[in-house]
């Protein structure tokens, strides 16, 4: 007999004395006692009963009540399952924002979530343009087991270990990356400042494939968001990675600095921008468009509406071109459905991430704040780019960003797209 054939009988009788068990041991007042088969729960059905309000509140102290009875109250307390229940509506909030959301905003972590008072502090100070990590931008491939770096953060840890743009980090402190989700990746990165990592990556392709391993120290740091330069033919060329408290200085530093060099035509490149503060994206935006113009409109539940508006002297008149992909993400859209609806920017690439929320921090007491995704932004006009993305006027899809196609040695397309046009075209 095979091996595998006593081993199989056994799983299949404990199987059905398993099944035998739980039908027999039924008692008069029809409860079931005994050693289920494995199961799990599905959310999503539970979600989908059609239940009125009453219903589910009833429900509700039904679970409750049972929890604290069966188990015991010195298992479980009150306070755990007001807690649990807690945590419970926050993941509700973030599967039903999931609903209708595109593929690139699905892959992010949700958004809403309950954080200690330290932890949202240190979310404000990254709004203000300092963090605390390595200093790496990088692009999961899960399947892979591989992180790929997309750019490394002047002035950061990452910099300092000699981490370049398409690098590949197999491990952390020795662990890979097979099978796990960003959230999980993203746990393995961040830490306390001070705190050491051990770092295995890859460089080169082929036979020039390379093995490294660094240790860094996760420390705080200053980010610079802008990076420009004068280009042939007169072109500003100016790439913003991020929005931040300091991110409209240094664009209006970058376009004097530019026109003084001569430059008369502008490409704002927003391509994998992650977003962030608003109030810095709609301060960008102001840099090429009239005082009194209207940028962004925020409508909060609960709160009202607010429409941003220009206020600072435009400080850059000349031809536009505005570069997008489809991890262009939430203020950064709101910059990009601006100048496009105004006719103040063409726009080039592929259709943004469609994140037309953005998030606000809300203290709760007791030393936690709710992280909650609940401000929608609209276009000048009032229209949403939910799901679907700022449209661009020149659609066009290219197989990774403009440093991986730096390190590639390829032109960049779009960039190259964007000359042309001004060239030929304007607005």
């Amino acid at each position: 007999m095979s091996p595998l054939r006593p081993l199989r009988a056994a799983l299949w009788l404990a199987l059905l004395i398993t099944t035998i068990a739980s039908q027999g041991l039924a008692q008069e007042d029809g409860r079931v006692v005994g050693d289920l088969p494995p199961s799990r729960a599905d959310l999503d059905a539970l979600l989908e009963a059609e239940l009125e309000g009453a219903e589910a509140r009833a429900l509700f102290e039904q679970v409750q009540r049972l929890l604290l009875e069966r188990i015991g109250t010195d298992v479980l307390s009150d306070t755990d399952l007001y807690l649990g229940a807690i945590q419970g509506m926050v993941d509700v909030a973030n599967r039903r924002l999931a609903e209708g959301a595109s593929p690139t905003r699905s892959a992010l972590p949700p958004s809403g979530m309950i954080l200690k008072q330290d932890d949202a502090e240190a979310l404000v100070t990254a709004l203000r343009g300092r963090i605390t990590g390595i200093g790496i931008e990088f692009q999961l491939y899960s399947r892979a087991g591989i992180i790929g770096v997309s750019r490394v953060l002047p002035g950061s840890p990452a910099e300092t270990a000699g981490l370049a743009v398409g690098d590949r980090i197999v491990a952390i402190d020795g662990q890979g990356f097979g099978g796990l989700d960003l959230p999980a990746v993203l746990a393995l990165l961040q830490g306390e400042e001070g705190s050491r990592m051990e770092l295995q990556f890859q460089r080169g392709v082929g036979l020039a494939t390379a093995s490294y391993a660094v240790s860094l120290e996760r420390r705080s740091f200053e980010v610079r968001s802008v990076v420009d330069e004068l280009r042939p033919n007169g072109v500003g060329y100016v790439r913003v990675f991020q929005f931040h408290r300091g991110t409209a200085d240094e664009v209006e530093e970058s376009l004097s600095r530019l026109t003084d060099l001569g430059a008369d035509r502008f490409v704002l490149d927003l391509r994998d921008s992650a977003g962030g503060d608003i109030l810095a994206a709609t301060g960008v935006a102001d840099l090429f468009v009239p005082e009194g113009t209207v940028l962004v409109r925020l409508v909060e539940p609960g709160v009202g509406e607010q429409d941003l508006v220009a206020r600072r002297p435009q400080a850059a008149a000349g031809n536009l071109v505005l570069l997008v992909n489809s991890w262009t993400h939430g203020a950064a859209e709101a910059i990009a459905a601006a100048l496009q609806e105004h006719h103040r920017a063409y726009v080039i690439g592929e259709p943004t991430m469609g994140s037309s929320r953005t998030e606000t921090l809300i203290e709760l007491g007791h030393g936690f704040v709710l992280r909650l995704d609940s401000v929608r932004m609209q276009s000048p006009l009032g229209r949403t780019w939910a799901g679907r993305g700022v449209i661009p006027d020149q659609p066009f899809w290219t197989s990774g960003t403009a440093e991986q196609d730096t390190v590639d040695g390829a032109p960049d397309a779009l960039y190259e797209m964007a000359v042309h046009y001004l060239e030929t075209e304007g607005l």
